[in-house]
């Protein structure tokens, strides 16, 4: 590092942290749950659809939530293919989506998309970008000189911009949806690729098995930043002493900036560089850990030459990023160093990763979104109710077991969908078919400056 940056940056360190420290004590950010993600399948795809389900069951996303389209092999064989042209994206992917949305009245509900596998990774735009930043734009792309100059800065980036530059705390995607209405983005992550150069499917399958048990672990490693003379390293590397003056803050993780790889015996909780080539199963990586190399072509599939962002996941990481094209080493395209920031301080996965990219048009993001080590477990329950119902049903929380406070936020969902809230609530259940329902509860309890989300469903029969 430059002496005149070094200098810089350490001056400025301990005006970050408190800067950090104070701005998350004005507020409280609502972690997301399962409820407000949607789940894109290729219902043209039966590995698409088996790695929704197991996901959607693993992680409780609603069946109401799981939202299917129709790919024809002649616009896109997930065998052969990476690459839609935008006007199939919009026909085949986005408008269906959006319409069923709208359908189904889950607008207002859904804060961010998990894509299943067999989708294509990349739009065939000018400049070219990934899906999730297709989705993520709601199709509707800045211009091709603010894409590529990587200018376009996204409305969650939570900064820095420099590294004199301020650190806004772990908003959570319904905070900034409140503060943005209608210029309030679509966050996406894919769970996984399978197709060439990708994982197979039974390696992603069991990614996402794994992934679910990675929650509520708060693994106590390192979180470890390689440097080396690579301009891949060097666009980010004003960033690393403010990601370490943060993390340094909680004692019961460790930061080490080196020149050399990690140990392989070193639990990493985290890992960042920038090069072509990384070894990803000769790292000792915690379940669930973020770890990125930013280069060119970690996402583009059909490209050799660059290790590729499923190797990651393959060896625990939780999520990770890579670009579907050329983007120049230019740092607001890339995840930000302060990533492990939000992630530490409970967000999922793709809240995490939202707050640390200033321009992800061209990032492809992939993993578990909903995965969240550092989230605290809390016990949840509703108090009994009949397994047959008819007209008024009072629903309540279980007092006993729920440790109730001012700050927490009870919600009260059926069959996927927020009808009520409050500790008890009164459920007309006329307004629905008789039958089979799900009730759900779901409890946000606060710890630190974050609500963590948990929840507990029962099945009932209405016989109205």
């Amino acid at each position: 590092m430059p002496n005149l940056l070094a200098s810089i940056v350490k001056k400025s360190i301990m005006k970050l942290a408190l800067i950090w420290v104070l701005a998350h004590s004005a507020f409280f950010a609502f972690s997301m749950g399962p409820h407000e993600l949607a789940i894109l399948v290729n219902d043209s795809s039966i590995d698409s659809i088996m790695l929704a389900n197991y996901y959607s069951k693993l992680r409780g996303v609603p069946e109401s939530n799981i939202f299917k389209v129709e790919l024809p092999n002649d616009v896109f064989d997930p065998k052969t293919l990476i690459k839609i042209s935008q006007e199939n994206f919009t026909k085949y992917i986005w408008e269906p989506f959006q319409n069923e949305l709208v359908k189904r009245g889950l607008e207002s509900q859904i804060l961010a998309v998990a894509i299943s596998c067999d989708f294509p990774t990349t739009l065939t735009t000018s400049p070219e970008t990934s899906i999730t930043g297709a989705v993520f734009a709601r199709n509707e792309f800045p211009s091709y000189e603010k894409i590529n100059s990587g200018e376009q800065f996204s409305n969650l980036f939570a900064g820095p911009v420099d590294d004199k530059g301020h650190i806004l705390p772990s908003l959570s995607f319904e905070e900034q949806r409140v503060k943005l209405a209608n210029k309030m983005p679509l966050p996406a992550m894919m769970l996984s690729y399978t197709g060439p150069r990708g994982m197979t499917y039974d390696a992603a399958q069991n990614y996402v098995i794994s992934m679910a048990s990675a929650d509520y672990t708060e693994p106590t490693g390192t979180f470890y930043f390689e440097t080396n003379e690579d301009v891949r390293t060097k666009c980010r590397l004003w960033e690393y002493p403010i990601a370490e003056s943060l993390l340094s803050l909680v004692p019961e993780v460790k930061v080490e900036i080196e020149n050399i790889p990690p140990a392989t015996n070193l639990l990493i909780v985290g890992y960042m560089t920038g090069n072509r080539f990384v070894k990803p199963h000769q790292m000792h990586l915690a379940k669930g850990a973020f770890a990125d190399h930013l280069t060119s072509f970690g996402a583009a599939f059909g490209e050799g030459g660059h290790t590729k962002i499923t190797k990651w996941l393959e060896a625990g990481a939780g999520f990770s990023a890579g670009t579907v094209t050329e983007p120049y080493a230019i740092w607001s395209k890339f995840p930000s160093a302060v990533i492990f920031a939000h992630y530490l301080n409970g967000c999922t996965a793709i809240e995490s990763y939202y707050l640390s990219v200033a321009s992800p048009y061209q990032l492809l993001a992939m993993g578990d979104p909903l995965v969240k080590p550092w989230a605290k477990k809390f016990n949840v329950a509703m108090k009994e109710i009949p397994q047959k119902i008819s007209g008024k049903q009072i629903l309540a929380i279980d007092d006993k077991v729920v440790k109730h406070d001012i700050k927490n936020r009870y919600y009260w969902i059926v069959d996927g969908k927020v009808v009520g809230s409050g500790k008890r609530f009164i459920w007309n259940s006329t307004e629905v078919k008789n039958g089979r329902h799900k009730v759900r509860l779901v409890v946000c309890q606060t710890f630190g400056t974050v609500r963590q989300q948990r929840f507990v469903e029962k099945t009932v029969v209405v016989t109205n």
